[in-house]
């Protein structure tokens, strides 16, 4: 990737169960790479490492996933108009119109839309996500709707919506979540 800005850096811990989260996000002309490892104990170990590659405008255009304790891997790439493919290129049509991906070990997968939809306050957008639960790892689509409550140079203050369940999420001017209410709060920076 060329034209490469310095990283970014974070790290999260878990106050809903016992975890950790390492967080690199490495930004260029061509696009975004980023890199997560979790490592929880949520009903028995965890340990996650999560690699998501996105077009500069942080439409996702890569998920893979690897859980070590249970040795399971997934794999999914999109055109980036919502059409996905599993690791071995075959179509995954239960997935069609989905663009971002929501991996519920961690807070992160909230930056993607928020970042890619740069809502201003009182603009709300309703979602279909690729969401991958852990640590079963079985991935189905789900609706998702997030408003912009509040924004600033500093960052701003986003509603996240799924079903009944909704939180309401800081961010700091990157788009990264400072504290999901009951999950997790960011320790670094």
């Amino acid at each position: 990737m060329a034209d490469r800005t310095a990283p970014t850096t974070a790290i999260w811990q878990g106050t809903g169960f016992p975890s950790l989260e390492h967080l690199r996000v490495q930004a260029g002309q061509d696009g975004i790479e980023v890199d997560g490892m979790v490592v929880a104990v949520d009903g028995g170990p965890l340990r996650l490492h999560y690699r998501i590659e996105c077009d500069p405008d942080w439409t996702v255009r890569v998920l893979e996933v690897h859980e070590f304790h249970r040795g399971s891997d997934l794999t999914f790439r999109s055109d980036g108009a919502g059409h996905w493919t599993d690791g071995d290129g075959r179509a995954l049509d239960e997935f069609d119109g989905c663009v971002d991906v929501d991996l519920t070990a961690t807070p992160f997968t909230n930056t993607l839309p928020i970042r890619r939809l740069d809502l201003w306050p009182g603009e709300a957008r309703d979602l279909r996500m690729l969401y991958v639960p852990v640590p079963e790892l079985t991935a189905r689509a789900t609706d998702q709707r997030y408003t912009c409550l509040a924004r600033n140079k500093d960052g701003g203050l986003y509603r996240y919506e799924s079903g009944s369940f909704s939180a309401d999420l800081p961010v700091d001017a990157e788009g990264l979540v400072i504290d999901y209410p009951g999950y997790w709060r960011r320790v670094w920076p």
